[in-house]
């Protein structure tokens, strides 16, 4: 996301969505690239880090595990299994608009 386009004095006020939009594409990069998210030097991921003390975000307990662990196949485990509560909760969702 491009966050030269919100104007400097706004980018605080938006900036939980945007820390949420960055966590939202990095966990399913825990479940494809382990080793890149586990490396946690990573700039995307110290930015997202860095974003996270400014606006005192909550994290959920799957960002947690994704920021906090360097543990590969634990990285693995809750990618995967985020992406596939998305896809039920996605499915539950179409299924139910057809009725």
């Amino acid at each position: 996301m491009r966050t030269l386009t919100i104007p400097q004095e706004q980018q605080l006020k938006y900036l939980p969505q945007i820390v949420g939009l960055k966590l939202n594409g990095l966990i399913p990069l825990a479940y494809s690239q382990t080793d890149t998210v586990a490396d946690k030097q990573q700039p995307f991921v110290k930015t997202i880090e860095e974003d996270i003390k400014k606006c005192d975000y909550r994290l959920g307990l799957c960002e947690r595990i994704v920021l906090r662990s360097s543990c590969k196949p634990l990285l693995r485990l809750t990618g995967f299994l985020e992406m596939l509560r998305r896809f039920i909760g996605y499915r539950i969702r179409m299924v139910a608009s057809k009725l």
